[in-house]
């Protein structure tokens, strides 16, 4: 069946046979998430959460995301990705079920914390090896297919919330945790390590093994081999190699600065806030009732899936930067909508622009952070402070999360919706300067190419350009 797909003779595809094991591990981090996001209400009243105090599920989900993103980094750097891929599944798995039937809201909290850690540490595991197990052909894809992956469990656990018991979809819940179970099993056997960490710790040999499987080429391999070793020469790593490399700290604030500034323009509160922006319109009962505020819950993940599908079948074709500018452009759009409909007051369309509004900036954000931190991420840090690097990006975001749950409403009531969505406005205006001025296109280059001419000085839009 493989070959005749072509998996087993194209020698760019053949990692993402492998690839397809981690991504539907992904889907069941996803289902947790989405289930939990859905089921906050009903959560609420099982554990007699009053207000806001429902946020603190959730809020603790992230709490233990950072955690495993701050310990992440060590055990990737020390451990390989895959047998770090492989926990944090396992261990995402056994809190899912631990939440499924905690008792009371101190265990719930408990589990959530576990799930949140092994989020953390898979999510890092999995974008490091699936840029670095990939041919720069279809790169992009291999990348973005698990955020995708993990957008379609998300949206499964939105869809089937209201399925089963008071807890909801206990049944499906524990159908996905025993199938992420055979998948994680079989990964267990048939993921190869990455050949790039194969190579920093000194097993070139094993890491020729491993690359041959993934290409089907002893010679593609060898000459693959030749230039990670080289890469790989030198004995600085890490915080070290951070701190002695001033390309690679431009390259890591640049990152850094884009990632900061799309949680800036409200990715995070966004989502937090979809329950409250139609207060505006509180005169009509319709977009106040459950069934509107489920309905666009489900159209909001809906998006988000369709997002991530765009991204990942295009940011090949397209190329990074194409693709991020002009998701960035449709972000800027979709703010300047919804702060019009803000400024719009109680008007009979008010709900309408906001629903288009939020509904673009969904499906634009998630491309933005897809090309983003799925892929320009793991391409552009040179490969001895990959780890490093990635930790500690996926770290500020997760504590840039946390921050806007528990500081939205607040600003709400500084700003006003009005004041708030100009404020996005501003830096996804200055987002997209940014990505004008400094992301390059590297599609079809080399990881060891990038990092060779990052190395040598070359301007980071250019990093992209020489044919390797």
């Amino acid at each position: 069946m493989i070959k005749t797909l072509g998996f087993g003779w194209d020698s760019a595809v053949r990692p993402l046979q492998y690839l397809m094991l981690a991504w539907l591990l992904a889907m069941g981090f996803g289902f947790d998430l989405g289930r939990t996001f859905a089921n906050q209400q009903v959560l609420s009243n099982y554990f007699i959460l009053e207000g806001h105090e429902a946020d603190v599920i959730l809020g603790t989900d992230i709490l233990g995301a950072i955690l495993g993103l701050f310990l992440g980094g060590w055990l990737v750097y020390g451990s390989g990705r895959k047998i770090c891929l492989l926990s944090g599944s396992a261990a995402g798995m056994a809190g899912s079920a631990a939440a499924l039937f905690a008792p009371n809201l101190s265990i719930m909290l408990c589990a959530q914390f576990v799930t949140g850690f092994a989020a953390g540490l898979f999510t890092l595991s999995l974008l490091l090896y699936a840029a670095e197990i990939t041919l720069p052909k279809n790169r992009g894809l291999g990348c973005s297919m698990g955020m995708t992956c993990f957008a379609a469990g998300a949206l499964i656990g939105v869809l089937t919330c209201d399925i089963g018991p008071a807890r909801g979809s206990t049944a499906l819940s524990l159908v996905i945790i025993f199938i992420s179970l055979g998948v994680l099993i079989a990964a267990a056997f048939k993921l190869p390590e990455s050949p790039r960490y194969l190579s920093s710790i000194g097993q070139p040999d094993s890491a020729l093994n491993v690359l041959f499987k993934l290409r089907g080429n002893m010679g593609l391999s060898a000459r693959e081999l030749a230039g990670i070793n080289e890469c790989y020469r030198q004995e600085q790593r890490g915080s070290q190699f951070f701190l002695q490399s001033a390309p690679f700290r431009r390259v890591f604030w640049v990152l850094l600065g884009l990632t900061l500034l799309l949680q800036a323009s409200g990715f995070s509160a966004m989502l937090f806030a979809l329950d409250d922006l139609f207060a505006v319109g509180r005169y009509l009962n319709y977009y106040q009732s459950s069934g509107f505020t489920y309905g666009l819950l489900k159209a909001a993940f809906a998006v988000a899936f369709f997002g991530f599908i765009t991204a990942a079948l295009m940011i090949d074709r397209l190329g990074r930067r194409t693709l991020l500018f002009a998701a960035a452009c449709l972000l800027a759009f979709a703010l300047l909508v919804l702060a019009f409909s803000s400024f719009a007051g109680r008007m009979l369309i008010t709900p309408l622009l906001l629903t288009l509004g939020v509904l673009s900036y969904i499906y634009a954000s998630v491309i933005c952070f897809s090309v983003l931190i799925g892929c320009l991420m793991p391409e552009l840090c040179p490969g001895r402070g990959r780890e490093f690097a990635a930790a500690a990006i996926l770290l500020c975001q997760a504590v840039a999360a946390l921050f806007a749950l528990q500081s939205y409403t607040q600003l709400v009531r500084l700003l006003g919706y009005s004041g708030l969505f100009c404020c996005f406005l501003l830096a996804a205006l200055l987002f997209c300067l940014l990505i004008w001025h400094y992301v390059p296109n590297t599609a079809q280059a080399s990881l060891e190419g990038i990092e060779n001419r990052l190395l040598e000085g070359e301007r980071l839009r250019n990093l992209g350009r020489v044919s390797d």
